[in-house]
């Protein structure tokens, strides 16, 4: 006898997520003859991008208010770096809502000023997450030990210098190793991570439906009892 709990966890979700999927991937190949199929793949991603949208809305206001409540502890009780961090948060919150409502408030995704000063923040927000972040964090955790490791770092520094136009003009062989890193290996790599992804999904959907796959529930709670 399944519960109540296991339905509305486990079965239920899994099985629309699966219905969408098959709706999704006949409307792709069967669209052109199945015009009925089209539209509700269609009303289905409309709903879905509502979704989303929403869960953005309400996800972003939970975390401004958890910063709030932060900064609200001070600094000496959340950390100088915590700190830091929630001001840097909060002000540029309050500083893009001051630009939006500058520019034209819900007309300002329109306004080309607006749209190029969130050019500028995006780029520099991804620039600094690659290069100071991502860069860092991955260059101090490289070991050279063993092949794999070689090769990670070499295609690592390839990756980054090619991104240099002096060092690209200095040592233009660096191009072609990159290129071959970015559009051969790491397509490989992605794809084959895909696949594997969306054999085990649909495992996954099969052992949800015949009643085999653990829900997160059941899994928290097992996880909790082993700790006991």
């Amino acid at each position: 006898m399944v519960s109540v709990r296991t339905l509305y966890t486990k079965t239920i979700p899994l099985l629309i997520v699966s219905l969408l999927i098959i709706i999704a991937i006949g409307a792709y190949y069967f669209g052109s003859q199945a015009p009925q199929l089209r539209s509700v793949s269609d009303t289905a991603q409309l709903w879905n991008t509502v979704i989303t949208g929403w869960v953005y809305i309400y996800s972003s206001v939970g975390l401004v208010l958890w910063h709030i409540r932060r900064l609200r502890r001070g600094r000496e009780r959340a950390g100088t770096r915590a700190f830091f961090e929630t001001c840097l948060m909060l002000g540029t919150f309050i500083g893009v809502g001051l630009l939006a409502a500058i520019y034209g408030g819900v007309d300002a995704v329109r306004n080309s000023t607006f749209l190029l000063a969130m050019s500028y923040m995006s780029y520099t927000i991804s620039a600094s997450q690659h290069w100071l972040h991502d860069g860092y964090e991955s260059f101090r955790r490289v070991v050279v030990k063993n092949v794999e490791t070689l090769g990670f770092f070499f295609a690592y520094i390839s990756g980054m210098a090619y991104q240099v136009p002096a060092i690209v003009a200095v040592f233009p062989q660096i191009e072609p190793i990159s290129i071959w890193f970015e559009d051969v290996a790491a397509k490989c790599v992605q794809r084959g991570g895909i696949l594997s992804m969306a054999i085990f999904s649909l495992m996954m959907i099969i052992r949800a439906t015949i009643f085999k796959e653990p829900g997160l529930i059941e899994m928290e709670t097992a996880e909790v009892e082993a700790k006991k």
